[in-house]
Parts: C-alpha cells; structure tokens; sequence
C-alpha cells in the first residue's frame, strides 16, 4: 500500500509526463481539451496507466476506494495549477476510466470481485430518475451546536460518532450546509441461455443520464454489496450492484 501523498505524487507524475506514440504529453492534452467541452472529468485508459506504474495500477484494481479519491484529488491539483479558473468553477474533478485489463461477465461475479474495481459489459433495460445524493454531510450537534462535516459513501448516511467538542453524541442534518451531486440507478442486462442476468449500476455526477434504454455500454466501477430485508429481519443473502467509475456506450439501441 502507498500513502496518500505517494499515490497522489505517483499520479501527478503519470499525467504530467506519460508520452503517446506521438511523444505527446497525452494527459495534459486531455485536461485542455476538457475545458473546451467545459467537463469535469479526465478519462484515462488503464492500459496506459498500467504501462507506466503497473505497482499503482495494480493497486487501484485492488483498493479502489481507498485510491480514486486521491487521483481525484491529485489531477484537480493539477488542474488548479494550470488553470486556476476552470478549478475554482467546477470545484470537483473526476478521473474515469476505460479498457480495464479484464472483462467480467455479470453471470461470474461473486464474492472474490466484492470492493474491487472491475469491467462489465450489458444493455440498458431501466433507467431512474435522477436524485440528489449527499457526498457531504453536515450535521450540528444538538448539545453545544458544533457543527460537523462529514464525507458519505455508500447508500446511508452516516452521522458523526461523537461531537468533537462535548462528546455527545446527537446530532441534526443541516441540508443547506450539505454537499450534494446528482445520482441515478440504471439496471443492465447480460443476455445469456436460458435466462438474462440484470445487475443494478449507481451512476454519479456528470455521468447521469448520459445513455438510455437499449444501449449497450461497459460499465467501469467497484462492486459492492446492499442488504436484503424481509419484514423486520435482514436476510443473510445480498445483493450486488456497481458503483460507477465510468460508463461507455458502445450502441445505442432504442427499445421501443
């Protein structure tokens, strides 16, 4: 494992120096042209990642959640530095990715893919709605008042465990002082003999509600498990769903 620093430092490394077949400094490139289609994300194709850090590409298939922050963080570093402006505009920057090393069937997913990040192929069969979903969370104390932010992943939020200044341990979400992106469900489709295999996907910010129903898209993310209920018990078989690093379509295809 790397540290925080190390891996933000590795990082910037890669995208201020990986070289195309061109000797293009490919990634710097990508940021400007970015930019001119005022987005917010940098696509990185994990081949050329793996070819210059394979120690750090190997890792981010491993421990996804604990490095795509700091690749986050690393390139909108960059970002700032170069163009301050467009930084402070969008606030927030993501890095995706595309051509995993490894294609995964929906069928053969299983407990061993569970918190890894991973690539899958379906067609788009349901589409939600776009909902607001809370990546900051602040919340007062109900004792002294001290407020507490807080990062939230997962489906559920996740108060603070104690209040920092009176250790009590009551607090109230304030809402207007929360941070939030836009989030949607979309369920795709492995069609196989006898029967099709669906799998739930959670998209997130600039990725929402980019493709439709019919589409065949790889889905890049990190597989993770949701609870069962039934009635007041939680059942002892999950579900799994994706929470997207990245969505690419490859047709698009119109069900009527």
């Amino acid at each position: 494992m790397l540290s925080p620093i190390q891996i933000e430092e590795a990082f910037i490394k890669f995208i201020i120096c990986f070289q195309d077949k061109h000797r293009e400094i490919k990634y710097k490139k990508s940021l400007s042209q970015m930019i001119a289609n005022e987005k917010k994300s940098i696509i990185i194709d994990f081949k050329d990642l793996y070819s210059y850090d394979e120690n750090l590409a190997n890792l981010v298939l491993t421990y996804p959640y604990d490095y795509l922050p700091h690749l986050d963080y690393a390139s909108f570093l960059i970002l700032k530095n170069m163009y301050p402006n467009y930084a402070t505009y969008i606030q927030r920057m993501h890095v995706r990715f595309r051509n995993l090393p490894l294609m995964t069937l929906i069928k053969h997913l299983g407990v061993k893919h569970i918190g890894r990040l991973i690539m899958v192929q379906g067609s788009i069969v349901r589409i939600a709605a776009v909902h607001p979903s809370i990546t900051i969370s602040a919340h007062c104390c109900a004792t002294c008042g001290e407020i507490i932010y807080q990062k939230q992943s997962g489906r559920f939020i996740k108060p603070p465990f104690t209040c920092p200044s009176c250790k009590a341990q009551y607090f109230n979400l304030l809402l207007k002082e929360s941070d939030f992106v836009n989030s949607q469900m979309i369920t795709i489709q492995q069609f196989s003999h006898p029967k099709s295999i669906q799998l739930n996907v959670e998209l997130r910010d600039d990725i929402v509600d980019i493709a439709s129903i019919g589409n065949e898209v790889y889905i890049i993310g990190c597989l993770k498990m949701i609870k069962r209920h039934e009635r007041r018990f939680v059942h002892r078989v999950f579900d799994l769903f994706i929470e997207a690093n990245n969505i690419e379509i490859i047709k698009t295809r119109s069900i009527m």
